[in-house]
């Protein structure tokens, strides 16, 4: 039966999918129970899922107690983009009355962290600071037992120091033309994530009046050089300020499920994201709009391996925007593209 259950997951029937499941064993089906409902945005299941896996099971860093007038440490030892996509729990603890809060985190992360709201303190591994409730950071949602919504979605919840903005504009060329920064390929641990090049090439590359450049990272980076319709310098980023950077002088990222979809989205900055057709649970299921960020604008594969179909999609919405009269460079806000 659970193999019947995970094969309508993985098609996301979760009706289906949740019927079985539930005429399963709990302790080997709990996860994908949990999963399930987090797709259906039903976060009130999900988190009672999470809390009988706990008592069956104590498993969780975070031992249960409140945050008022308690140290916090919270752990950051997932993905990059988990960090920066839970982060904005920080503001909630000190809300909550948390006497300070301090994360620890991948050194890459440290800088960037340092501007969230409510962080009193970003630090990497090595000796810990004395604390009273350790929590890892995925476990806050859960903690704070937030409904699909009211998710703490006040953006931004990270920053740009305006010197180092100032720095890295200038490897930008100077153009009233909308400016439309790009990555196509994801991490190497889910390939299926990435697009090739050459679809974006086949979708974009036609529209007029739209300058595009390139923010991948890694050895896909190479891959943009010699193409005319997509400027890249040879350079990457040096490190994620910097990225964070070159999206907020953009006027939007489109990108697939990657670190950099939460980083804009984290800094308010329009972005849009090609989700494959059994996206992450945290983009749930037939929505074009995310409620963790409300910059953010979703295309999905209407079938497995179709992305020909979401970068049509994207191509489209990228021609209405090109027809409208464009307020200009000095204009790069949130609103400087209509994500409507």
């Amino acid at each position: 039966m659970i193999h019947a259950a995970r094969r309508h997951l993985a098609a996301r029937r979760i009706p289906e999918a949740l019927r079985a499941f539930a005429q399963c064993d709990f302790d080997d089906s709990a996860g994908d129970l949990w999963y399930c409902h987090m797709l259906a945005g039903d976060f009130a299941s999900a988190w009672r899922t999470a809390d009988e896996i706990e008592r069956r099971s104590p498993s969780r860093v975070w031992n249960g107690e409140w945050f008022t007038g308690r140290r916090v440490l919270i752990r950051c030892v997932h993905g990059l983009g988990d960090a920066i996509q839970f982060i904005r729990y920080a503001r909630e603890l000190k809300q909550a009355g948390a006497a300070s809060v301090v994360a620890q985190m991948h050194p890459e992360l440290v800088d960037l962290h340092s501007t969230a709201p409510g962080l009193d303190r970003a630090i990497t591994w090595g000796p810990r600071p004395e604390f009273d409730i350790e929590i890892e950071v995925m476990e806050l949602a859960w903690a704070f037992r937030h409904s699909c919504e009211d998710l703490p979605r006040e953006t931004p919840y990270l920053f740009v120091p305006p010197r180092r903005l100032a720095e890295r504009a200038l490897r930008f060329r100077n153009s009233n033309r909308p400016r439309v920064a790009l990555v196509w390929h994801s991490s190497p641990w889910d390939e299926t994530r990435s697009i090739p090049l050459h679809l974006f090439e086949s979708a974009f590359a036609p529209l007029a009046g739209i300058d595009f450049h390139s923010l991948q990272h890694g050895p896909a980076h190479a891959q943009a050089a010699g193409r005319g319709w997509l400027n890249y310098s040879g350079e990457q980023s040096g490190d994620i300020l910097d990225t964070a950077a070159d999206i907020m002088n953009s006027d939007l990222l489109i990108t697939p499920d990657t670190m950099a979809a939460h980083l804009a989205g984290a800094l308010g900055k329009p972005v849009w994201v090609l989700l494959k057709h059994d996206a992450d649970w945290r983009w749930m299921m037939g929505r074009c709009d995310s409620p963790w960020y409300p910059s953010m604008r979703l295309f999905r594969q209407p079938r497995a391996g179709d992305w020909e179909s979401p970068l049509r999609a994207a191509a489209q919405a990228l021609r209405e925007i090109s027809r409208d009269p464009y307020p200009g460079a000095s204009s790069r806000t949130p609103d400087s593209l209509s994500l409507s």
